[in-house]
């Protein structure tokens, strides 16, 4: 029971902190000079585990795909199966799960040496709210890039999927493309990347708090690193399901 409510509490003092970073982001713009490092720092800097995660996923799917679709006689299909698969579900997730990892942990250790070394509140007093110069570019940054990097990952995965079904199984290339465009709609292009947009915010959101939240000294920076990583590979992946069924919903909703 104790750790249900601590579960709650938790989660009330997330959304309070989310209320704040939405209502600073409506009201003042974050700078500019910290939202252009932030950029390179999550995008840039992420661009190559994103590419190498996209490539090779797709050629394990296209690899999965020929062996499974072979004795079928359906290889024609892999192509779209693979597109299908990277564009909705695995080209987001990869991308929100790399940027975690390379961006997210950095920054969640970022703001908690900060915090134990009292910068925060050094900031606070010259008046500056920490949650503004801090946490916003950092959040808007990866509201922002992360939709990017996801379409790099489609466009890489499905490259990785042409190489393992084309060069390596024999498949004809135009057997590869000819059903994707048939089956990957731009309803689901744009679906992967709102999910791209949802991930992104909520990794950086929750980093930045974990973050802030630190103490202890070194200990208590690498205890809220690793806490806010696994916090926010189990949020991608829950929310990813409930957009997921949004998604879908939405889709027989307009068709």
């Amino acid at each position: 029971m104790r750790h249900f409510v601590e579960f709650l509490t938790y989660i009330g003092h997330f959304c309070r902190f989310v209320g704040q970073t939405v209502v600073l982001c409506l009201r003042h713009p974050p700078p500019s000079r910290a939202l252009w490092e932030q950029f390179f720092r999550i995008g840039v800097a992420s661009l190559p585990v994103v590419l190498f995660a996209g490539i090779s996923t797709g050629m394990v799917l296209g690899s999965h795909g020929f062996f499974t679709l072979e004795p079928l006689g359906m290889t024609s299909t892999v192509g779209a199966i693979v597109a299908k698969t990277i564009v909705i579900e695995m080209g987001p997730a990869l991308t929100a799960f790399m940027i975690t990892g390379r961006s997210g942990a950095a920054v969640a250790a970022e703001l908690g040496s900060m915090t134990i070394s009292e910068q925060i509140s050094a900031i606070r007093s010259m008046g500056i709210d920490p949650i503004w110069y801090l946490v916003l570019p950092r959040v808007v940054a990866g509201l922002l890039v992360t939709p990017v990097l996801t379409s790099f990952c489609d466009f890489f995965g499905l490259i990785g999927g042409y190489i393992a079904t084309v060069h390596f199984f024999g498949v004809s290339s135009m057997g590869f493309l000819e059903e994707i465009p048939k089956t990957v709609t731009l309803f689901d292009l744009f679906g992967g990347l709102f999910k791209g947009a949802v991930f992104g915010s909520l990794i950086f959101g929750i980093c930045c708090y974990q973050g802030l939240r630190a103490n202890q000294g070194a200990e208590g920076v690498g205890r809220v690193t690793t806490q806010s990583v696994v916090i926010s590979y189990l949020a991608v992946l829950f929310f990813n399901f409930l957009m997921t069924l949004m998604i879908n919903a939405m889709r027989d909703f307009f068709s």
